[in-house]
């Protein structure tokens, strides 16, 4: 029992030295940092005295507060460029409160302090500057602010944004989604002007030249939105693109870029913009696994020729041109290694749909169509017997092994 208390009486006298050495300690680094060896910013400048720095910690207690807070997102700019932000210190506190410029990472500094002491109920403007140097398009850097308040004795000020290209794309890639074939197509985006030496872009088209009569693309120049595109505040211009595509784009996926050249000449070179998505309508393809119906593209894998294989797809229609279709193959790539047959048709609900057989028979020639590049695909052309593009290419993945 003797020896439980005097661990007891041991522990909470330790306790108490542990203590009061950690509170000497941060005081003698609270003294060092202000009232010590190391000059205060304050002395620096001449605003104080040593002695009047010393004399100012009996004046009351300060209470630091950053209006608007200790981040900032500058939104985006350009590689090089150089920018700064003014971060306002408030003294919500009795005492006055006294401001030391602290360490700040190598593309980030604190290009000024209005002022080193800070009365209660003032404000101070701390000004941090830096410059857009690094490689990746995501930018952050922060500076250390030093105060006497003993609660917030370090302020960490933070800048963040993108680090843009001489020209940037809201949206950067246009995903129209799952489209109608007889429906006209609108869309906007915006073209963001980073470059001093660019503010005209010029000669825009559609990169596919079997659609491009069905695409009109219209562009001027308009201000820069800060209130729509705040992470653009800082661009030095901007234009409006409007993208019109009337109906009869073929159905399925589609895919193609929206090009366009600058003032800037050979030293941009062509720019584009991805334009993806799926035509759609009263005819659709729909399967299982081995059908992606993004693609319109049939996968059968590798295919032993002593065993064969069977894949089966729908050809689905509704409305007008459910009682019209009458769906036959016209194309088949490879034909020594696959036959492809439209069966009879079944109702569901209000669609008429259409068995599409895909089959590569026992004793198939040997092929290779692994679809790994544009030209390594098989093709199937399916005729609708409607009106202009309507019929639908299938795109075959097979390796045939003897």
């Amino acid at each position: 029992m003797l020896k439980i208390v005097g661990t007891l009486v041991v522990s909470a006298v330790l306790g108490v030295g542990i203590g009061q050495l950690q509170a000497a300690l941060i005081y003698r680094g609270f003294e060092e940092r202000f009232l010590g060896a190391r000059m205060t910013l304050a002395e620096e400048r001449g605003e104080m005295t040593a002695q009047e720095v010393e004399q100012s910690s009996d004046q009351g207690v300060p209470k630091v507060e950053v209006v608007g807070g200790t981040d900032f997102d500058f939104g985006s700019i350009m590689h090089g460029q150089t920018m700064s932000h003014d971060f306002t210190f408030r003294n919500v506190g009795t005492g006055p409160l006294n401001l030391n410029m602290g360490p700040s990472t190598c593309k980030c500094t604190v290009g000024d302090v209005e002022t080193s002491v800070i009365q209660p109920n003032e404000e101070a403007q701390v000004k941090l500057t830096w410059t857009a140097q690094t490689v990746m398009p995501k930018f952050g850097q922060s500076a250390t602010i030093y105060t006497n308040d003993p609660n917030s004795s370090e302020i960490q000020l933070r800048v963040r944004g993108l680090v843009s290209d001489s020209f940037m794309v809201e949206p950067r890639a246009l995903d129209l989604g799952d489209v109608s074939v007889s429906k006209k197509i609108k869309r906007t985006l915006h073209i963001f002007t980073y470059s001093e030496d660019s503010d005209t872009l010029e000669d825009f088209l559609w990169s596919n030249p079997k659609t491009g009569k069905l695409v009109q693309i219209r562009f001027e120049k308009v201000p820069v939105d800060v209130e729509k595109f705040p992470q653009h505040r800082n661009a030095r211009h901007a234009h409006r693109v409007d993208l019109e595509i009337q109906p009869g784009m073929p159905i399925g996926p589609m895919s193609a870029r929206i090009q366009f050249a600058t003032d800037l000449g050979e030293d941009a070179g062509l720019l584009d913009i991805l334009v993806t998505g799926r035509v759609t309508g009263d005819l659709m393809l729909v399967g299982g696994t081995s059908f992606d119906p993004n693609l319109n593209l049939v996968s059968l894998g590798t295919v032993d020729a002593s065993q064969g294989a069977t894949v089966s797809i729908w050809l689905t229609a509704r409305g007008e041109q459910r009682d019209q279709l009458k769906p036959t193959i016209e194309t088949e790539i490879p034909a020594s290694a696959l036959n492809v047959s439209v069966g009879e048709p079944k109702m569901r609900g209000e669609r008429k749909m259409f068995p599409i057989r895909f089959e590569v028979p026992i004793g198939a020639s040997e092929v290779y169509y692994p679809g790994n590049s544009g030209k390594s695909f098989g093709k199937v052309l399916v005729k609708t017997g409607l009106e202009k593009g309507t019929d639908l290419p299938i795109y075959v993945r097979l390796i045939v092994d003897n």
